[in-house]
């Protein structure tokens, strides 16, 4: 934990209006090297997250858009899609539990994980 003390004497470097206003307060910083290290860890993993986040919406939308493509010029059939939509309903509800199991490790309750993630997302 890093400390800093003010005093009046006059022996640390501080201006005459903080000696005036702080007389004799021992003032401590609240981010030591550890609290430091847990928001940037927090920080970097919102990032990361972030830009996983925006590149699988970003190729689904894609997906998504050559699917309605090639059914519009007639070489996909919309029946066959069905396969496709039967796969997703059976294997979703699988992908949500895994996905809710992996969420209980994400800090995603920090305040620098959610602005990593807005950032991730945002210019990712």
């Amino acid at each position: 934990m890093v400390c800093l003390r003010f005093t009046s004497n006059g022996s640390e470097l501080v201006s005459p209006k903080v000696k005036k206003a702080l007389p004799n307060v021992l003032v401590t910083l609240a981010f030591s090297v550890g609290g430091l290290a847990s928001m940037a860890i927090a920080f970097v993993i919102g990032l990361l997250i972030g830009l996983v986040v925006k590149k699988i919406i970003s190729v689904g939308l894609l997906l998504l858009a050559l699917v309605l493509l090639l059914m519009a010029i007639g070489y996909i059939h919309p029946s066959s899609t069905a396969t496709l939509i039967n796969y997703f309903r059976y294997y979703g509800p699988k992908a949500l539990e895994e996905a809710q199991r992996i969420s209980s490790l994400i800090p995603y309750s920090s305040v620098f994980f959610i602005i990593g993630f807005i950032i991730g997302v945002w210019k990712g």
